[in-house]
């Protein structure tokens, strides 16, 4: 297996952050916001408040979750994350 990284723009509207590739066992994936806002993490109907409001990643925090294949995170943002500012860490295949 080898790490792979992601570095996904989070934007004012619920997209796909990541998806696992089909194969890869239960792992552990490590989100990181580096974007001076936070972001929120969820299913496709992720919101930033209300009833699907997502879990909530914080400025310069991490977030550590357990996932298996082909399992997908979408996330959305108060404001546009920049380039580089959120990184996805994951074992792959």
């Amino acid at each position: 297996m080898a790490l792979v990284q992601q570095n996904p723009i989070v934007t004012t509207a619920a997209a796909k952050l990541f998806q696992l590739p089909n194969g890869v066992q239960y792992t552990t994936v490590t989100i990181y916001n580096g974007s001076a806002s936070p972001i929120y993490v969820g299913g496709s109907s992720v919101a930033t408040s209300g009833a699907t409001k997502g879990a909530t990643i914080a400025a310069a925090s991490s977030l550590v979750i357990c996932l298996n294949a082909n399992d997908a995170l979408w996330a959305i943002a108060g404001s546009a994350t920049s380039a580089g500012d959120v990184v996805v860490l994951f074992s792959g295949i």
